[in-house]
């Protein structure tokens, strides 16, 4: 393997929904905790949708056709959009819109065409099906912004929470893909935690949340590992244990936040 192609790797794990839990969690531990939830809501409403258009528009590989084209870490699937760019746009777009600060946002939207351009320039995925990823995750944390951050009505926030968990049990029922339903979960019930994580609050010291934060990302890594082959082992590989592993694997860690030791 040389340095280009591991470069390729790293991109490529760090733009799937596992990588994309661990930001989430790790934004939950370490900065507002609102903002950690809109993170969650936004990867759960990512992963969901893009999904469902995948089904929806079945758009083949290029070199399905022809498997002596298939570029490096050639993936199987439909094609359109693509996952890894609709992921990167929604998280980073979702942490440019909470952040005042000038040069997180001007990173957000380097990281974010890094990936688009990086995704095309490999041959992974044709422009159609990055812009369609851009425009996808951008728009998704747009709305998702507006309703955890309670600029739109009650109404409409539970008409939009309604919608993303339904995408969310579809995805889960019909593709067998418990990411959204399991990291929607994970978002409502930090929500319903809040007055517990609100006290736990009080003797928090920077301190406790640096190694809370450290400890917390070694729990999220041992949970993905290990966990699958206990819940399969238990209950079954179908859609409620995919959908039970990435919510065990997305709230476990951030109850480290109601200790205050943490």
């Amino acid at each position: 393997m040389n340095g280009t192609q591991l470069i390729q790797q790293i991109l490529h794990y760090a733009t799937l929904p596992g990588a994309a839990g661990l930001i989430c969690v790790l934004t939950f531990m370490l900065c507002d905790r609102r903002r950690g939830r809109l993170m969650f809501l936004s990867l759960s409403a990512a992963v969901s949708l893009c999904l469902l258009l995948k089904e929806f528009f079945k758009v083949s590989r290029p070199w399905w056709t022809d498997v002596s084209t298939a570029p490096y870490l050639a993936e199987g699937g439909y094609a359109f959009p693509c996952l890894h760019t609709m992921l990167t746009a929604v998280l980073l777009s979702a942490l440019a819109l909470t952040s005042g600060r000038k040069i997180v946002r001007f990173l957000c939207v380097i990281g974010i065409w890094l990936i688009a351009v990086w995704r095309i320039l490999t041959g992974l995925q044709s422009i159609a099906d990055v812009l369609a990823g851009l425009v996808c995750g951008m728009m998704t944390a747009a709305l998702i912004f507006r309703f955890s951050y309670g600029t739109l009505k009650k109404t409409s926030s539970l008409i939009v929470g309604i919608v993303i968990f339904a995408a969310g049990l579809a995805a889960a029922v019909i593709l067998d893909d418990g990411w959204g339903l399991g990291s929607f979960l994970t978002a409502a019930i930090l929500n319903l935690l809040e007055k517990p994580f609100q006290k736990a609050e009080i003797g928090r010291t920077t301190f406790g949340k640096i190694y809370g934060t450290v400890f917390a990302a070694g729990i999220y890594a041992g949970l993905i590992i290990f966990l699958p082959f206990l819940v399969e082992w238990l209950v079954t590989p179908l859609w409620p244990g995919q959908t039970l592993i990435v919510f065990l694997i997305t709230f476990v860690p951030c109850l480290l936040r109601l200790f205050p030791i943490f």
